[in-house]
This record gives structure tokens, sequence and C-alpha cells, in this order.
């Protein structure tokens, strides 16, 4: 059975970057850029995300992050998008608490 809090902070990942992703896309396109299909996009696109999960982390979401392992992002066959690999290790809300007594 899945963990619910696992489940929510997979499915925040997934919505928060799309949306800093389209966010980023449309200021890009206001100042007359767009993301480019090539390593200098990878770059942009690496860093939003590093930063995003850098946060995530720092609020206690996920753990272990390494933005040198953890993110991979490769230009799709077409060579007109980005095909993006993410590992993350969310972290899992204490359900159980363990207490030793000792009678004096």
């Amino acid at each position: 059975m899945a963990k619910n809090k696992i489940i929510r902070v997979l499915d925040a990942i997934n919505n928060d970057l799309t949306f800093e992703l389209k966010n980023l896309i449309k200021l890009r396109k206001a100042n007359g850029n767009d993301i480019p299909a090539s390593d200098d996009g990878v770059q942009l696109v690496k860093t939003l995300i590093t930063q995003y999960l850098t946060q995530l982390q720092d609020g206690s979401g996920i753990t272990g992050f390494n933005s040198e392992t953890d993110i991979v992002i490769g230009l799709n066959e077409d060579r007109d998008g980005f095909i993006i690999d993410l590992a993350v290790q969310p972290v899992d809300a204490a359900e159980k608490f363990y207490f030793n007594v000792e009678v004096k």
C-alpha cells in the first residue's frame, strides 16, 4: 500500500515543475526568446529543477538530493523537446512512536 504523504510529494513535484516550466516558457517568450533545444536549454531547465528540488529538500519534503546524479536531461529524438529523468526520495510522515519507560 502506498503511503499518502509520499504520493502527495510526488504529485506536487509533477504539478509544481510543470507550472514552473510553463512560467519559464511564458517569461522567455515575453522577452522574445524561446528555451533552446540545445545544451543551453538543458542547463536552463536543470537550473530550474535544481532550485525547486533544493527548496523541497530544505522544507523536508525530500532527502538525499544531489543535482549532479538525480537529474538527467536529454533532447528527444526529434531534438525539439526534453526528456527529464528525476530521482527523488520523499520523506515519509511519522506514524508510529515507540517509547522505552524505565520504572524507578
